[in-house]
């Protein structure tokens, strides 16, 4: 009696062995796994762009060439305006009495001041657009209708701008990028300069950079 007895004690042994197997999740045939499929579920990575456009350098650019007006010099402490109001320096402006000029220039009297409107057209924004001025005496400088600067003397007092040679007060402004004022299409340099007495001059100078 006692070997039937080993054997029923080994056999419920190894099947409770078998039912903890069974449960524990191990099975005597485990699936195998597909590991391409697995490679499959995973997300495609985004394919890179090389259709990006090129950023703008100034040799795209090219020279940038400004057609400048001017208005015949007044004695009034005001800006000039139009017939409704609007004043040389805003995009609105009608430009009526304002003829083609070459910089520099030198012809507002004594006492006098003149009002300049300087236009380009630009297919592309340039990366930087720096500007250099120069005047005898104050200079105030807008672009595109927006405010940019004054340098020199105030209305119709000494203080010239870049030019040290015919003036007894002067200051040296350096270059300035106007290039974050731009638009693409047709844009508005105005300037305005007071000649308190003597001598009287204005030019401008662009360059772009990289």
């Amino acid at each position: 009696m006692a070997r039937p007895l080993a054997l029923i004690l080994a056999a419920l042994v190894l099947g409770g062995c078998s039912d903890y197997a069974l449960h524990a999740g191990f099975e005597s045939n485990p699936p195998v796994l597909d590991l391409d499929d697995e490679e499959a579920d995973e997300p495609t990575p985004d394919p890179v762009d090389d259709d990006e456009p090129e950023a703008v350098t100034c040799e795209d650019i090219g020279t940038v060439a400004l057609d400048w007006y001017a208005n015949e010099p007044f004695a009034a402490m005001d800006d000039p305006s139009d017939g409704a109001g609007i004043p040389f320096h805003a995009p609105a402006f009608d430009a009526v009495g304002f003829a083609g000029i070459d910089l520099p220039d030198t012809a507002t009297p004594a006492g006098f001041d003149r009002a300049y409107l300087g236009e380009f057209e630009l297919t592309d924004l340039p990366p930087s657009l720096w500007v250099t001025v120069q005047s005898d005496d104050g200079l105030w400088l807008w672009i595109n209708g927006e405010f940019f600067g004054h340098w020199g003397g105030e209305w119709q007092q000494e203080g010239c701008v870049n030019d040290e040679a015919n003036c007894g007060e002067y200051v040296l402004v350096e270059p300035v990028d106007i290039a974050p004022l731009l638009v693409e299409g047709w844009n508005v340099v105005a300037a305005r300069v007071s000649n308190p007495f003597m001598n009287t001059w204005f030019d401008v100078a662009t360059e772009c950079i990289d």
